[in-house]
């Protein structure tokens, strides 16, 4: 039995060591994931300024001004390089399934041989003829 508390104690702690890895990776994209939104909404806003403005000298009368500032309306505006970034939805599902085969690869390294003696065990056990197997033992209670 202590063989099988060791096991679920190492199961356990890989358990709680790959919940504690996901967990700070999905932090990790939430706060990548929110500097990326700001920036994007700085952009969107500083766009949608520049759009209002070009709207309204479209409308001006005043040729002279739209000429002295034609060379700023002529620049593009700053944005920022989004080639780069890429999104993968199978992130989470490729981390846990290398997650799950260190698990395994862990449990098969500990994993070892057990026989149980029939002359150790609890009473209350009923062992199968190879030692390997074991259940409850149940008294049947007879009907008059």
């Amino acid at each position: 039995m202590e063989i099988f508390s060791n096991l679920m104690r190492c199961i356990e702690r890989n358990q709680a060591e790959l919940l504690k890895v996901m967990e700070e990776k999905q932090k990790t994209a939430e706060r990548q994931a929110e500097e990326f939104i700001k920036e994007l909404e700085q952009e969107n806003t500083e766009l949608t300024r520049r759009t209002t403005e070009l709207e309204q000298l479209s409308h001006t009368e005043d040729h002279l001004h739209l000429l002295q500032i034609y060379p700023s309306l002529c620049r593009p505006p700053h944005t920022q390089d989004w080639t780069h970034i890429t999104i993968n939805p199978h992130l989470s599902v490729e981390t846990l399934r290398r997650a799950l085969s260190q698990l395994q690869e862990t449990l098969t390294e500990e994993m070892v041989d057990v026989t149980l003696d029939p002359d150790t065990a609890n009473p209350e056990l009923v062992l199968s003829d190879d030692g390997k197997q074991v259940k409850p033992w149940r008294q049947e209670t007879e009907s008059p």
